[in-house]
């Protein structure tokens, strides 16, 4: 997978840097499953890899946990990206391309505590750290246009009251 790599770029400190470092592992992580779909998550992401063998532990778990949100939820998450894909079948996508946006819809659908926006960001910046030359722009539009849709939803349906 071309930049396997990468260094995260955009974050210093703190959660944002584990988190991006998360993603990262994860969308590897995806990206093996997707080609190999024999082995489980954990499997795969206690497997040893060349590029960086001291993955904090906290990063490993929070790894697992978004591929395997986004394991279990790829019917879902996948029709979601169909929708938004301007009529390109899933299966035609490239394999980086499609995993970034199955991990960002992902967290759209089940991480509310992320904003859009910032999962937006952090999907560009994994697609120019992992894709070709048009994957930032194609993963860019394709998530603002599901943000905005998912934003008017949102206003549409009244939160409850707990």
């Amino acid at each position: 997978m071309p930049g396997n790599s990468a260094k995260p770029r955009g974050h210093r400190f703190g959660r944002a840097s584990k988190r991006h470092r998360a993603r990262q592992e994860a969308i590897k992580v995806l990206y093996e499953l997707d080609l190999n779909p024999g082995p489980s998550v954990e499997e795969v992401v206690n497997r040893p890899r060349n590029s960086d063998q001291n993955i904090a532990i906290d990063v490993t778990t929070d790894a697992l946990a978004l591929a395997q949100g986004v394991m279990d939820n790829r019917d879902e998450l996948d029709r979601h990206i169909v929708k938004f894909a301007n009529r390109q079948r899933l299966d035609l996508m490239a394999v980086v391309d499609r995993n970034i946006l199955r991990l960002a819809v992902y967290e759209f659908l089940y991480q509310p505590d992320i904003p859009l926006a910032v999962t937006i960001n952090e999907a560009v910046l994994l697609a120019s750290s992992f894709g070709d030359s048009e994957t930032s722009a194609f993963v860019n539009g394709l998530l603002s246009r599901l943000a905005v849709e998912m934003e008017v939803e949102t206003r549409k349906t009244p939160r409850s009251e707990a």
